[in-house]
């Protein structure tokens, strides 16, 4: 058994999962969440992911989900296009 915290648009909640580690406890709470992933219309990673933001490196661990069959195009702005589906900031419970 294995908590985890998402980070949802609302903002950080814990879900308990049967996983042995953090990185496959992110993964089944996003897919436990997100109830539109199918098993064919994504594939998905979990890590740490770093990017550039104002001169900074951001880095943090998050769900990357890539599209597959039947998943919808992208349709916002080329600057603003990934080569995954969305991503989900991830990390361990805070027990605050």
């Amino acid at each position: 058994m294995m908590d985890v915290e998402l980070k949802h648009h609302y903002g950080w909640k814990a879900h308990s999962t049967d996983a042995d580690n953090l990185d496959d406890a992110a993964k089944q709470a996003v897919l436990d969440c997100h109830h539109f992933l199918t098993p064919n219309n994504h594939s998905m990673e979990a890590g740490e992911l770093s990017f550039q933001w104002g001169g900074t490196t951001h880095t943090f661990r998050s769900v990357r989900v890539y599209r597959g069959e039947g998943a919808p195009a992208y349709t916002g702005p080329a600057s603003m296009q990934t080569d995954y589906w969305f991503a989900v900031e991830y990390r361990e419970p805070t027990h605050d």
